[in-house]
């Protein structure tokens, strides 16, 4: 076969298939853009965050995300004994990180032992080290009330390493979640 007819074919077959794929064929010359976004299926048609090479800071601290800002601590036991309180609010907030994301980081469970709260990384703007399991984690970010969805529970727990310490499993009615706009790690 000539390699413009080939290439010709090419051409006219790739938007084909990714229709058939339900998968936009806007550019049918950069399957690995399609590629991409199937991989990322479930993340709401987010590219995957990169889990930043942060160097840590003196003390230990490897940053993601936006620069902290603040200053007052909160513990995640005040966190976790009463979430409401908290809702719709900026915190700050330290706590052990029990699972992260396998996927692509972009959540984390925090836990203060017996209890957890789920972190999302805002906007899926950054991610954390899929390896970060058991590093104490400061984390700066916005308490959200959200009703519980047994299709994203699912989700998460495809996505986790460790399924049996996801807050909202076995749970029905309202979570707390916090959305995180900055994240510190210490190991």
């Amino acid at each position: 076969m000539h390699a413009p007819l080939a290439a010709l074919r090419l051409h006219l077959v790739v938007p084909v298939l990714l229709a058939a794929c339900g998968t936009p064929s806007a550019d049918p010359v950069a399957p690995e853009a399609a590629t991409a976004q199937a991989s990322h299926e479930g993340h709401e048609g987010h590219a995957e965050p990169a889990a930043q090479a942060a160097a840590p800071d003196a003390d230990g601290w490897a940053s993601y995300g936006d620069a902290i800002t603040a200053t007052d601590t909160l513990a995640a036991k005040a966190l976790l004994d009463a979430p409401a309180t908290y809702a719709d609010q900026a915190v700050f907030v330290e706590g052990e990180v029990a699972d992260v994301c396998q996927k692509a980081g972009c959540w984390m469970v925090v836990t203060d032992g017996d209890r957890t709260m789920r972190v999302t990384m805002k906007d899926h703007a950054f991610g954390l080290p899929k390896d970060c399991t058991g590093a104490t984690a400061r984390i700066q970010g916005t308490i959200v009330g959200k009703p519980i969805d047994p299709e994203t529970v699912a989700h998460y727990a495809g996505e986790a390493a460790r399924p049996e310490v996801l807050p909202e499993a076995g749970k029905e009615g309202m979570t707390y979640e916090l959305v995180a706009s900055a994240v510190q790690l210490k190991r």
